[in-house]
């Protein structure tokens, strides 16, 4: 054990008592007892401080309670401050309790107003299904008599799907209808209605896309885009 060492522990083993400086200099005279000690106080390890008249060392965990005992000031503002910081735990709980609160009300509004849009969203498109659905199985839906030949609309959506058409051949369906529904001066619903009845009788000739904001709703799902096979 160094010297350093040594003189810690007997400081440490005086308590809060603490030890007279001259005679623990006494009991290390073989050292350099000034500076080992100056360096132990340097690193906080020990306290360097009056009692009476003389000079006492103090190890740090002892020194503290060294102060409690002899300074009934000092006791009394440790009491205050004491008594401050839980107070102030309190209130940190209080505050961080009231923000966790917050937090979770917040949460639950913001999931509230995603459900509720999201609820908003399915009934629009169970409404617009609903107004437009077909299925090939059963082919459901009302039919309007046109006053004008099927096959005059065909060629027409099928010209509009070559003049509108990507590099490999996909039209969005309301690009057709803007101008067949002007040059027929027909509905929305009658543009569709004819649309589908089209695709029931050249199924080999048409294919239908899911995507797009309107269109054809097959099984639930809306086909916004043509092209011709």
């Amino acid at each position: 054990m160094s010297a350093e060492e040594q003189i810690v522990e007997k400081i440490y083993s005086a308590g809060q008592n603490g030890v007279k400086k001259i005679e623990l200099k006494k009991e290390f005279s073989g050292i350099n007892f000034d500076k080992v000690t100056k360096d132990l106080v340097e690193k906080g390890e020990i306290i360097l401080d009056r009692k009476g008249v003389a000079h006492y060392f103090w190890h740090k965990n002892h020194y503290f309670q060294n102060l409690m005992n002899i300074d009934p000031k000092f006791k009394y503002l440790y009491d205050k401050i004491l008594n401050m910081n839980k107070s102030l735990n309190a209130i940190t709980e209080s505050v961080n309790l009231q923000l966790q609160n917050i937090e979770s009300n917040i949460s639950n509004l913001t999931d509230s107003v995603i459900n509720s849009s999201e609820k908003i969203n399915t009934l629009e498109q169970s409404k617009y299904a609903a107004e437009n659905d077909t299925n090939y199985d059963t082919l459901s839906y009302s039919t309007y008599e046109p006053t004008f030949s099927l096959e005059s609309f065909k060629d027409d959506f099928d010209l509009s799907i070559i003049n509108n058409g990507t590099s490999i051949g996909w039209v969005e369906l309301s690009k057709i209808k803007t101008e067949l529904c002007e040059k027929y001066e027909i509905t929305e619903k009658e543009f569709y209605s004819y649309v589908k009845q089209l695709i029931q009788h050249n199924e080999t000739h048409y294919e239908l896309s899911t995507g797009g904001n309107e269109g054809i709703v097959v099984r639930g799902l809306i086909h916004g885009f043509v092209r011709c096979i």
